[in-house]
């Protein structure tokens, strides 16, 4: 499986409007390069190499790895050797054999689990989110290579169980016959429902294999609710995963110091202290009122291709449903839908303020969001610390109502 747009992407180098080399990540450098560093003969580039390293303690969630090193990308998270002219002093004066993996390869990405290789790409760059949302015109992103399928069932049941139900929720995300909102709703009730069997002990091959099989149905009944209005809600739940929402987005920047009034109302009710549950159901009658006129806009056919495509991103980037978080289809789920969600708020919020969306604004929103969210660790560490966020069955009506 690979990224279509990786066939014509190019870096745009000084061009570039979000460059990576002034963004606060943590760049790491891998021992072989760290010892061609130290190779070098004594001079001016030398010393700035290794005056720039640091060792690379283990953060949050990642195993530590012996001989790696850091940039030390200062205060104001610019690269040291981001040239005058905007591109990497490394690359012109050493060549691409003295940069780290990390830039060498960025923003590609390889996953190979021994029976799939997937070539895919990080949309926190700027031009390869523009070429995935409208550099194409398929809907789908990856080209796929079908590779037979083994004549055997896998012989461990919790494989086979595996194999079963993330078909099931790939089903569901590739049936372009429905609406994408409809389809997100149907893997949130999908996902619930496989969480009620599992508490009940029911989760087997036969009642797996029974819900894939009617899954078709599931998915008209579940229109019908979207489209009639049907759909039961929790305008508490609804509120406080919202609130919890736009407080994670504020705080990582991925939304702004409010800059008109509709904002600052906005900021004022998600920022209450304490609040109650009438707040939370005031959140919800107010993301309703800013969503209304933004979704008329969003579901154009132009974004509603191009929002496809990055959650289909998001989906395979995020390891849904083939590799999910934790072996948690829900943690994994989320880890790719709150990433969609933060972005349509930023949306709805833009639109409330100039009434009109530009598909420059959702490129924006697309690569400022992952920028802040390094891949979905941030995500991971945040519904670690939020284990009532995993609670979809007190929210689920949010999905039928996204873009």
């Amino acid at each position: 499986m690979r990224l279509k747009a990786l066939e014509t992407f190019k870096c745009v180098g000084p061009e570039c409007i979000s460059s990576c080399c002034t963004v606060p990540w943590r760049i790491t450098v891998e021992p072989a390069v760290v010892e061609r560093w130290h190779a070098l003969p004594q001079g001016e580039t030398r010393d700035r190499l290794l005056r720039h390293l640091r060792p690379a303690t283990p953060v949050a969630d990642e195993p530590e790895r012996p001989g790696y090193m850091f940039i030390d990308m200062g205060s104001e998270h610019r690269c040291p050797h981001l040239g005058a002219d905007r591109l990497c002093s490394i690359q012109a004066e050493l060549g691409e054999e003295f940069m780290g993996k990390t830039c060498r390869d960025y923003p590609r990405t390889v996953m190979d689990d021994g029976a799939v290789t997937i070539q895919s790409g990080l949309l926190s760059c700027p031009e390869l989110a523009r070429l995935v949302l409208f550099g194409q015109e398929d809907i789908n992103p990856f080209q796929v290579e079908r590779t037979p399928l083994p004549d055997t069932a896998p012989p461990r049941e919790a494989d086979r169980l595996h194999a079963i139900i993330a078909r099931m929720l790939r089903t569901q995300c590739e049936d372009t016959s429905l609406p994408l909102h409809i389809r997100l709703y149907g893997i949130g009730q999908s996902l619930v429902d496989i969480a009620l069997l599992a508490r009940a002990g029911g989760v087997n091959e036969i009642s797996l294999a029974r819900m894939h099989a009617g899954l078709a149905s599931r998915l008209r009944v579940a229109s019908a609710k979207v489209r009639n209005q049907q759909i039961p809600r929790n305008h508490v739940g609804s509120g406080s995963f919202w609130r919890a929402m736009y407080i994670f987005a504020f705080d990582s920047g991925i939304i702004g110091e409010p800059s008109s009034q509709p904002e600052a109302d906005f900021n004022a009710l998600m920022m209450r202290k304490a609040p109650a549950d009438k707040d939370f159901i005031a959140i919800t009658q107010q993301v309703a009122r800013l969503r209304k006129p933004a979704i008329a806009a969003l579901r154009q056919p132009p974004y509603q291709a191009a929002l496809e495509r990055y959650i289909r991103v998001q989906f395979v980037n995020r390891g849904f449903p083939d590799r999910p978080v934790a072996e948690n289809y829900i943690a994994s789920y989320l880890n790719a839908f709150i990433a969609y969600a933060i972005v349509q708020m930023r949306l709805w919020l833009r639109y409330a303020t100039r009434r009109e969306l530009l598909p420059d604004d959702l490129v924006e929103a697309v690569y400022v969001t992952e920028q802040r969210l390094g891949q979905g660790k941030t995500l991971v560490m945040h519904l670690n610390e939020h284990p009532e966020l995993l609670r979809i069955d007190q929210y689920l009506e949010i999905f039928a109502d996204s873009c």
